[in-house]
């Protein structure tokens, strides 16, 4: 995606974007895997326009198919979970999820 592009969708230059990737570490946001016939998708507020992050196409599909709807994704993944069975490593990543947005819940909205 061109600087133009970038700027007028996102509102980021493409420095920017770079920036991003390399916090990021060169990889998803979300799978953690490299890009790889394309570069990864900017994941952004629908209603803000806010750059949240960098995603691959699949999980910025997966997520744009929830239509950002967190108790979609919640039920979604209890049910995941129920099927895979318990695993003490998905229960260990949900705990982790959950510790990690509580440090953060002054910045949550009501």
């Amino acid at each position: 995606m061109s600087d133009y592009d970038l700027k007028k969708r996102y509102g980021i230059s493409k420095v920017e974007y770079e920036h991003i990737l390399t916090i990021q570490n060169g990889v998803c946001a979300g799978c953690g895997n490299p890009p790889t016939t394309r570069k990864l998708d900017v994941d952004h507020n629908h209603e803000t326009n806010k750059v949240r992050c960098l995603l691959c196409h699949t999980c910025n599909k997966a997520q744009g198919g929830l239509k950002e709807n967190i108790s979609t994704f919640c039920n979604l993944l209890e049910k995941l979970i129920e099927d895979k069975g318990f695993r003490k490593e998905d229960i260990d990543t949900v705990q982790n999820l959950l510790a990690r947005l509580n440090s953060r819940k002054h910045s949550f909205s009501a």
